[in-house]
């Protein structure tokens, strides 16, 4: 008894169709310069590639879609441009990719990384022996063999890399686990050849639909595929499962000589990631307990990690008066954003404020200052804050009697984000506090 797999009136794939190819990215000013490393490899069918050499470019790379190895291509004297060195750093201290420096005097120059290799770039026949290497090393490193898609290990640093986004942008990210609902059926009903090429051609659906920017992965469960769907709140990940749902087209298999229709009807769950504490082992837990208890084909929902987390906002308010230092805490105390914490402190003059270590902090800081004060002035203050790093963490909102246009101007030249001139209602510097912080935040 033998069951075949008849393709939906396609034409017959050609062997190969389901492997998925690294993707190598060249960094290099001169295409030329590659032209001849990449043809070999190409010719050989081991990989899909890219060349740029402007920044943005290679921004874009990097965010369509995962390169296992990066190359960098350069002459004698050719600097990396600083931007791009910075970005592969970063990419590679989350994605643990491989870079391929090409420089004869930068391999003394640049320090040697765990994941750095450094090559001859006129030595072309070892250049690319190596490059081989690395994509064999990595393609065994984050490929799941079954099928192809990417691992857990991959999955891992990718989620770690988008929790860090979520809390950096406070913008959502979705996973989404999918299984095919009728699976147990089929696997009493066909041999394993056919199972596989069902399953192979699902996931060659979900590839088809997916965004450049998305990530498909398989890992732990014979039924299940995994996306990661970064920037992606839980209704745009259930639109996009409603369009794959539409779009899926029915198979044909042959069993038995007798020719039956398969419809790949998925049963999935959501998760909405607001909550840089999500753990993913955690996650994933929960949504393979949800998947299991799903008797029909449909698409459930977890809304643990959809409540934004409160992110803590330091207030510093510096003002000589005691009665209105009073009423500005107050203030404060009494003003309420979703999402946020105020923690707030009053000095009687910036000094005390320079003095203490409260000024030392990585979250937003609203400073809240007179221009008149005690010691230093609040413009001077403004200077020495402005000259700390990660300057842009302060939002500082200047209280002043002066109402003349250069006065304004001045203040606001020299790093006041916000200038109220006095007297004013409690009202409207609430208001004005309350942009300061959606605007930047």
């Amino acid at each position: 008894m033998r069951t075949t797999f008849v393709s939906n009136g396609l034409e017959e794939r050609p062997q190969g169709f389901y492997e998925r190819k690294p993707f190598v990215l060249f960094i290099a000013k001169d295409e030329s310069e590659v032209w001849n490393m990449e043809q070999v490899l190409v010719d050989e069918h081991r990989f899909l590639y890219a060349v740029t050499s402007e920044w943005k470019q290679v921004e874009l790379s990097l965010h369509s879609q995962i390169p296992i190895v990066i190359v960098l291509l350069h002459k004698d004297g050719e600097q990396v441009d600083p931007v791009i060195d910075a970005m592969i750093r970063q990419y590679c201290e989350y994605y643990k990719v491989s870079v391929v420096v090409c420089n004869r005097e930068r391999t003394v120059e640049q320090p040697r990384l765990f994941n750095y290799s450094f090559a001859n770039p006129y030595d072309k026949k070892d250049l690319i022996e190596l490059v081989k290497k690395l994509i064999q090393l990595r393609s065994t490193s984050y490929i799941d063999l079954e099928t192809g898609l990417l691992n857990q290990l991959f999955f891992e640093r990718v989620y770690k890399w988008q929790l860090a986004a979520c809390k950096r942008t406070k913008v959502p990210f979705s996973l989404v686990f999918l299984s095919l609902h009728s699976y147990d059926e089929w696997k009493v009903l066909y041999d394993s050849l056919t199972l596989r090429e069902i399953k192979e051609e699902w996931i060659d659906q979900i590839q088809e639909k997916v965004r450049d920017s998305d990530f498909v992965f398989s890992f732990g469960q014979e039924n299940e595929v995994i996306l990661l769907l970064p920037y992606t709140g839980g209704e745009e990940a259930r639109s996009f499962l409603n369009r794959l749902e539409n779009d899926s087209k029915p198979l044909r298999v042959s069993h038995d000589d007798t020719e039956s229709s398969v419809d790949l009807q998925i049963s999935g769950v959501i998760v909405e990631i607001r909550q840089s504490s999500a753990e993913h082992i955690e996650v994933t837990r929960k949504a393979r307990e949800m998947m299991a208890s799903i008797e029909v084909s449909s698409v459930a929902t977890i809304e643990d990690y959809v409540k934004k987390e409160v992110e803590p906002i330091k207030v510093t308010i510096i003002e000589p008066d005691d009665v209105f230092r009073h009423v500005l805490v107050n203030l404060m105390n009494r003003l309420e954003m979703e999402g946020f914490e105020f923690v707030i402190k009053d000095f009687e003059d910036g000094q005390s404020f320079l003095d203490s270590d409260y000024y030392q902090s990585a979250h937003t800081h609203i400073v809240i200052l007179n221009d008149i004060l005690p010691q230093r002035s609040g413009l001077e203050l403004v200077y020495e804050l402005r000259g700390m790093p990660n300057t842009n963490k302060y939002l500082i909102t200047m209280l002043s009697t002066r109402r003349a246009e250069e006065d304004m101007i001045y203040a606001f030249e020299s790093g006041v984000d916000e200038y109220i001139v006095k007297p004013f209602t409690i009202h409207l510097l609430e208001a004005k506090i309350k942009r300061l912080i959606r605007r930047y935040r």
